[in-house]
């Protein structure tokens, strides 16, 4: 039988990963949602990640990931940013998620961990953690804390058991801090991935986006996957992407639409290959299967272009077959 893990101040049940999955700091936090709105109960067992079925109420989830982080700095009172870097290396080696639910299987506590050190969401310290409150995109909650702000996909509402993803950033109140993004979940053992066939693997991504003049947005997009699993490639593409500034108004944005060809080598399970918009950004995209039989995978990317600010869009995306 499945967990339900609410994080809403709703009775009502829904299985949700709160991977911490940020907007760009210019971004308004957006309204709804709130606390998990229970108190707080210390967890009984620290488990590690197998599928969002086996998580338990009174427990905290370790799920290990993969991320990529840029710094970035802000003016504020102009509200634009005025520095990004260069992308960090992506690391699987010291990134991860955790969770914690209490009795009733409610989150009160996200901590993200990446190479640059810790982000924790805890309502008992007076975080917020809940669902968007907008028709925008059902499917996304958010965390928000005094410093950091993230939004996350929800996999029950995408039919996901095996992974999820994220971005986040850092810096609200200095203006100075990292947005990062994330993919997590179980992954697949390399000599379990198919070595025949074809398969395609649909779902979403959200992302963070800052234009040549740094004004800051969040982006939504459907992702599809095709995978031939003899050549031991996957054509990505992502398309019907929107973006929104204010959480109220919304305009599409072709121009964020991505192409790419990822590939991974025999018995291997992490993928990578050269994405680009078709103009004026370019980068790369790494991911990884996930679930016993490649049931799943997701990745994360971060795009830049040659001068300016400069140009950033990174993000995230999860799919399944």
């Amino acid at each position: 039988m499945k967990k339900h893990i609410s994080i809403n101040t709703s009775k009502r049940p829904q299985k949700v990963l709160t991977v911490a999955i940020v907007s760009m700091f210019l971004s308004a936090c957006g309204g709804g949602g709130g606390s998990g709105g229970t108190v707080p109960t210390t967890p009984t067992t620290v488990t590690p990640f197998t599928s969002w079925d086996a998580v338990a109420n009174n427990s905290t989830v370790v799920v290990p990931g993969m991320s990529q982080e840029a710094i970035l700095t802000t003016d504020q009172a102009a509200k634009r940013v005025t520095f990004i870097g260069t992308p960090t290396a992506v690391d699987t080696a010291a990134s991860a998620f955790s969770e914690t639910l209490n009795l009733s299987g409610a989150i009160t506590k996200l901590v993200i961990t990446s190479p640059t050190g810790s982000v924790t969401f805890d309502t008992a310290a007076g975080a917020s953690i809940g669902h968007l409150d907008i028709a925008i995109d059902p499917t996304i909650n958010f965390a928000i804390n005094a410093d950091s702000i993230a939004f996350a996909a929800d996999p029950s509402k995408q039919g996901w058991n095996y992974q999820s993803f994220g971005v986040w950033e850092t810096g609200r109140v200095t203006g100075s801090g990292n947005a990062g993004v994330m993919s997590v979940g179980a992954p697949t053992a390399g000599a379990a991935i198919p070595t025949s066939g074809t398969a395609t693997y649909t779902g979403k991504s959200v992302g963070f986006y800052t234009d040549a003049t740094g004004v800051g947005n969040t982006t939504f997009s459907v992702v599809t996957v095709n995978a031939d699993f003899a050549a031991r490639t996957l054509g990505l593409s992502t398309t019907g992407t929107f973006k929104t500034s204010d959480y109220s108004t919304t305009s599409l944005a072709p121009n964020l639409d991505l192409t790419g060809t990822l590939s991974y080598a025999a018995g291997t399970n992490s993928f990578a290959g050269n994405v680009t918009n078709g103009g004026t950004l370019s980068g790369t995209s790494s991911g990884r299967f996930y679930g016993p039989g490649a049931q799943e995978l997701g990745g994360v990317f971060i795009l830049q272009a040659g001068s300016g600010i400069p140009e950033t869009y990174g993000g995230a995306y999860g799919a399944k077959k």
